[in-house]
């Protein structure tokens, strides 16, 4: 009579929210599937449709989310881990669209969104926008846990609109501020001289009043084929970069970047990024503000290819034509070391007389090796290695290295 009255009742089968939202906890508060199972048989009476663990498998299988942070080890529920992970970093070497991922890997688009919370082990997610301004993903190497970044001294308000930043420095006791151009880099480049790269960073790690910026070109131009090299080379120099991240004021990309921009990556602004560095598309307008006294600069990366010393001047002149005194024009492309002063003259009605005002028009030279490179390839003179730096004074004054 008892086995009549049992069997009458219909019996729940499956799982309902609750229990996924029990398992989903579980999952994520270990790092192993013994773990998960152990969790599970701890926690069997908190299930009203779960019965066996090879239920919370079948289950688990439909949300990556769940076990995409699992460390790979050789217990036997690891196997599907493995080969998702595996499956997820290669598709992910190249930036992917939440459609995309959900389309690949054939889950809802709320798994999506939850999968891409969680990063597998040794990896992380880089995300920036597509030309449409739509979020793409990818999957970098983890940064050194042995960087810690430093807190930055200066203060930056970033307009909206306009590529327009005011950088505050406070007011202590040095004499000058050094602001140093870092331009055309071509990390990961056969030619890229990492040893004189290596020297400058040091430098500017070292002495407390020097700082820099990322004037374009910064990494080599990457094809579509290296995508996973590009990878390593994005994580690499955010490695090199860590320990100076607090001191670079700005970045803008160079022809490179903007290459590699039309595959929906730009290497250059996934490390800005991580570090909260103030990134640009365009030509910056850049103000300074330390001791009362405001230090000007309109910074661009350039596209001219020219080799005589009276092409490169006009080239980072041409915007003097446009915009008003700068105390500073820095441009980068050429690869060479030219200072050209200018001598500006300016009314002050107040005074009733005229001043004479020094602006700089400054070409910044790279870290590319000459024999191996283009210029060596073409029969051009070798250009000059290293950089040049912009100085500022306590009492106002301005003047570069050279």
């Amino acid at each position: 009579m008892e086995k009549k009255k049992a069997a009458g009742v219909k019996k729940k089968t499956g799982l309902d929210q609750q229990d996924k939202k029990i398992l989903k906890a579980l999952s994520h508060e270990v790092s192993l599937w013994k773990d998960f199972r152990q969790s599970y048989e701890e926690n069997k009476e908190q299930f009203s449709g779960i019965t066996s663990w090879a239920q919370v498998k079948i289950e688990a299988k439909k949300h990556p989310s769940w076990f995409c942070h699992f460390k790979i080890s050789s217990d036997k529920e690891e196997i599907d881990t493995r080969r998702f992970v595996e499956e997820f970093v290669e598709f992910l070497t190249k930036a992917r669209t939440v459609n995309e991922i959900k389309e690949k890997f054939k889950i809802s688009p709320k798994e999506t969104e939850e999968l891409l919370k969680c990063s597998p082990p040794k990896y992380r997610f880089g995300v920036q926008k597509t030309e449409v301004g739509e979020d793409s993903f990818m999957l970098l190497p983890e940064v050194s846990s042995i960087i810690k970044e430093k807190e930055k001294i200066w203060q930056f308000k970033k307009h909206e609109s306009y590529p327009y930043i005011v950088i505050s420095f406070p007011d202590n006791n040095w004499k000058k501020i050094n602001i140093v151009p870092i331009s055309d880099v071509f990390f990961g480049h056969a030619q890229h001289d990492g040893g004189m790269f290596d020297e400058y960073v040091n430098w500017i790690s070292r002495t407390p009043h020097v700082f820099c910026f990322l004037n374009g070109n910064i990494f080599k131009k990457f094809v579509k084929a290296e995508e996973v090299n590009l990878n390593l080379a994005i994580t690499e120099l955010q490695n090199k970069l860590g320990r100076i991240a607090h001191k670079i004021l700005w970045a803008q990309p160079g022809t490179n970047e903007e290459f590699m921009q039309k595959f929906n990556i730009d290497p250059l602004q996934f490390v800005c990024g991580e570090y909260n560095i103030p990134y640009f598309q365009e030509p910056v307008y850049v103000d300074v503000m330390w001791k009362k006294h405001v230090f000007t600069f309109y910074c661009l990366h350039g596209r001219s290819n020219a080799h005589t010393k009276g092409g490169k001047i006009n080239a980072v002149s041409r915007s003097a034509s446009f915009q008003e005194f700068v105390m500073f024009t820095v441009m980068g492309h050429i690869k060479d070391k030219v200072v050209n002063p200018i001598i500006k003259i300016e009314r002050d009605p107040i005074g009733f007389e005229l001043k004479d005002k020094m602006q700089y028009m400054v070409i910044c030279p790279g870290f590319l090796k000459y024999f191996g490179s283009e210029e060596a390839k073409k029969g051009y003179k070798p250009h000059t290695l290293g950089t040049v730096s912009c100085r500022l004074y306590a009492n106002g004054t301005y003047r570069t290295s050279n």
